[in-house]
């Protein structure tokens, strides 16, 4: 007979606070980057604003991705035979709007910062699920928008995998000088209202990866085995991503800010709130 192992308690955890958010009417969420884990988070951002609908709550959600559905998206990515040829965006954004009677939008290209923007009473989630350093320089530029800001209205949400691994990431800001600004606070007050950016985070994100590269000397085979990626991958980031934005903008007991894991070893861990996790960011 198997028994049950007590689960020891995470002292990180305990020591932690929940993010604090300034009340908002209005929920802005683009996800850019609706392939491989952006095609199953789309899912769950429809889902998520099918309930602040039920509850009368404004939600604005968009899609952004360049890419056409391929072959080769079958099977890993959530699309069918039907949809070969029509743009990622579009299509997944059409059937969430006939599903849940939403109205999502879609853009069919390339991010641009200058499309976000916030308003006092709103609060601007960017999904990332991008696979290029250029496309995480770009959603991080969006963060600037929270300079001088006593509370941030800009989130950035980075989402990243390699073949059975990966990362999700939460921070709102660029600058070490403004983390330090309200990481004081935080000594204070005991409460924090900004975390570091994914790119402060894990700096390797905007650096060139080998496909990047122009004078690349790799071969077709060698590029595609490192962008290959397990069937289930995707799945697993995509809901833990869905968990962050679930905590953020709903229950707001959200206490983590960045979550790493393995699935060949079965192993996560994650980053919480408190002025021990933050502290190495601070320039001082």
């Amino acid at each position: 007979m198997l028994t049950k192992t007590p689960l020891n308690l995470d002292f990180e955890y305990a020591n932690s606070t929940p993010l604090l958010l300034k009340d908002y009417s209005h929920l802005h969420l683009w996800l850019v980057g609706c392939g491989g884990t952006g095609s199953y988070v789309a899912e769950s951002l429809a889902r998520l604003a099918y309930v602040f609908k039920q509850v009368g709550k404004n939600v604005n959600i968009t899609f952004v991705d360049p890419d056409i559905v391929e072959g080769k998206n079958l099977g890993r990515q959530r699309f069918c035979q039907s949809e070969l040829g029509l743009n990622k965006a579009t299509t997944l954004a059409l059937r969430y709007n006939l599903t849940w009677g939403l109205e999502i939008s879609a853009i069919p290209d390339y991010f641009d910062p200058k499309l976000v923007k916030s308003y006092w009473n709103d609060l601007v989630i960017i999904i990332g699920c991008v696979d290029n350093s250029a496309a995480r320089r770009s959603l991080g530029q969006t963060l600037e928008n929270n300079r001088h800001a006593e509370i941030p209205r800009i989130w950035y949400l980075d989402a990243g995998n390699n073949f059975d691994s990966g990362q999700i990431l939460l921070g709102s800001h660029n600058s070490l000088e403004e983390l330090t600004t309200h990481l004081d606070k935080f000594k204070k007050i005991g409460i924090m209202g900004a975390l570091p950016s994914p790119v402060l985070q894990c700096p390797n994100l905007i650096e060139l990866r080998p496909e990047e590269l122009g004078n690349t000397h790799l071969s077709c085979a060698e590029l595609a085995n490192l962008n290959a990626q397990s069937l289930t991958i995707n799945q697993t980031i995509a809901s833990i991503v869905t968990d962050y934005l679930f905590r953020l903008s709903l229950t707001k007991d959200l206490r983590k800010f960045a979550t790493f894991l393995n699935l060949k070893s079965g192993s996560m861990r994650s980053e919480f709130i408190s002025c021990s996790s933050l502290i190495k960011f601070s320039c001082t």
